[in-house]
């Protein structure tokens, strides 16, 4: 059986200069005792805001990137985002953030069992319990 779950952030950049930044938020999806594994996720850019942390520029080069990975164990995941700002020479500060949405399809690998008892075993048992 599966389920869909659904979950959306925000990265948060740090002044830098220059390079691609990385940041990275993870999270436990399959705690060990559901017997819940991921099956699989997707993440999507809502959006972002990079801005030079120094005044107004022209800029040559913008790069925004998201991906998704997933543990060996298929518990817990990780959401790593990358982002880009330069001018024509690079060595200007500046920071952002990204705005995703999250997508996990996770798989139940035991249904939980509901035991029917017999009606007089049950009315016993709800006896005992309020004597």
């Amino acid at each position: 059986m599966q389920s869909v779950h659904f979950r959306q952030g925000t990265l948060t950049f740090g002044e830098t200069r220059g390079v691609s930044t990385t940041t990275i938020e993870a999270f436990t999806v399959a705690p060990d005792d559901t017997g819940t594994t991921i099956y699989d996720a997707t993440v999507f850019v809502r959006g972002y805001d990079v801005t030079f942390t120094n005044g107004d520029h022209n800029f040559q080069q913008v790069t925004v990137g998201l991906d998704v990975a997933i543990s060996d164990d298929r518990k817990w995941l990780s959401v790593d985002g990358s982002l880009l700002l330069r001018d024509s020479n690079g060595d200007d500060p500046f920071r952002g953030t990204i705005d995703y949405s999250l997508v996990v399809v996770t798989t139940f690998l035991a249904i939980p069992t509901i035991v029917f008892q017999d009606k007089e075993s049950l009315l016993e048992r709800l006896r005992e319990g309020n004597s």
